[in-house]
């Protein structure tokens, strides 16, 4: 059965009928091509990343996981697959990606993929996105975890303070500010579900970050590839601003980023806003 796409307005019609036909073709594609099918999803999440309700994806990575779990070996014969389908690694580290990022906004779901399909993620990806390897594993550990405990684990809260000392401060390297909001971001996400920490303290400590992440957001040109790797940064922003300055720089974030000559990130807005 074929998904079609609510159409808004005249102007999201031809968008619609391309991907409902790109539905189609794609269930034609799992029937056909096996496991080599995850390609075509992973060019479909790809997609909807950018243009489709901000990190409502997780149709395209069941789907992907399903394709694994029908035609990929056992876990310790997947790396001699990856080295016989050139790209493959590469996609699955993709969709790794996609799984714990789009659950720390949506936060309506389980983790998709396995321990064991994250051990095999390309580093290149994290360069590529600017996140740290290790800030990344974190924010899974903060995913299992869930987002309704009243305290994290101790070891988070050492982790979020090695981050921080990560940090480079001044610095006007792009890459530098990038994995800085990444690292910023993460420790939000971890002191955001902390009970025992006084009112005060705690919006001090938001404060402090989200003024950071401003910052950043301000300070990446709005042209550079980077500036499309911000998003998570200004959800946190949004959704735990301390002052209507902070409101402000996201919300400038994600007009910005709808007024492109190709805007991405619809709806990243309202879900920053969003009581969770």
């Amino acid at each position: 059965m074929t998904r079609t796409v609510p159409v808004n307005d005249t102007s999201d019609e031809e968008y619609a009928l391309c991907h409902t036909a790109a539905v189609e073709a794609l269930l034609q594609s799992v029937d056909q091509e096996g496991i080599k099918s995850i390609f075509g999803i992973a060019t479909f999440a790809f997609i909807d990343v950018y243009k489709e309700p901000f990190a409502a994806w997780s149709q395209h990575l069941r789907g992907a996981r399903a394709v694994l779990d029908l035609h990929s070996p056992p876990p310790e014969r997947f790396a001699e697959l990856c080295s016989e389908i050139n790209g493959l690694q590469e996609v699955v580290s993709l969709l790794c990606w996609y799984d714990t990022t789009g659950l720390m906004i949506r936060r309506d779901r389980g983790l998709i993929f396995e321990d064991w399909h994250r051990e095999f993620m390309d580093n290149n990806l994290f360069e590529l996105v600017g996140c740290p390897k290790d800030v990344f594993q974190l924010y899974t550990t903060i995913t299992k975890e869930g987002f309704e405990c009243e305290s994290r684990h101790p070891d988070l809260y050492v982790a979020a303070t090695k981050q921080l000392l990560k940090a480079s401060r001044g610095s006007h390297d792009h890459e530098d500010l990038l994995r800085g909001a990444w690292r910023y971001s993460r420790v939000m996400a971890i002191y955001e579900a902390e009970s025992s920490v006084k009112k005060t303290s705690f919006e001090a400590i938001m404060h402090e970050l989200a003024d950071r992440i401003c910052d950043i957001l301000q300070a990446i040109p709005t042209k550079s590839a980077k500036y499309r790797h911000l998003p998570f940064a200004a959800f946190m922003v949004g959704r735990l601003s301390q002052s209507s300055d902070h409101s402000k720089t996201a919300q400038r974030y994600w007009e910005i980023c709808n007024s492109l000559e190709d805007p991405i990130y619809p709806s990243g807005e309202r879900m920053s806003r969003i009581d969770h």
